[in-house]
């Protein structure tokens, strides 16, 4: 599945719980699914250097308020674009943009 933040295109959304990082270098995006218009919604924008831990979520310091904005782990999911041959500020580029453009509730 994919599914386009901007014009970027991002593996997912995954169930946060069922998800298996990739071990490199990319922009990922927290979301939720709503209600009864099945849409994806970013909650949080973030890039990193090696998304290699799997449960990295569960000592993140935004994760209250992913699970606050979704009602409940179950219902939060995560969205990836590899870019391993990329820099930090490449990265960083490319995430400001997109959270000045989506707004997440949560960056």
């Amino acid at each position: 599945m994919v599914i386009k933040l901007g014009d970027i295109e991002f593996e997912g959304p995954h169930p946060l719980l069922q998800w298996g990082p990739p071990y490199m270098a990319g922009i990922y995006a927290i979301m939720m699914l709503s209600g009864e218009e099945k849409i994806y919604h970013a909650l949080y924008i973030s890039e990193s250097e090696r998304l290699s831990y799997r449960s990295f979520y569960r000592t993140h310091n935004r994760f209250n308020c992913w699970e606050k904005h979704a009602g409940s782990i179950q219902k939060l999911y995560i969205a990836f674009h590899r870019m391993p041959k990329s820099t930090q500020d490449d990265r960083k580029r490319i995430e400001q943009l997109l959270i000045n453009h989506y707004n997440p509730p949560c960056n």
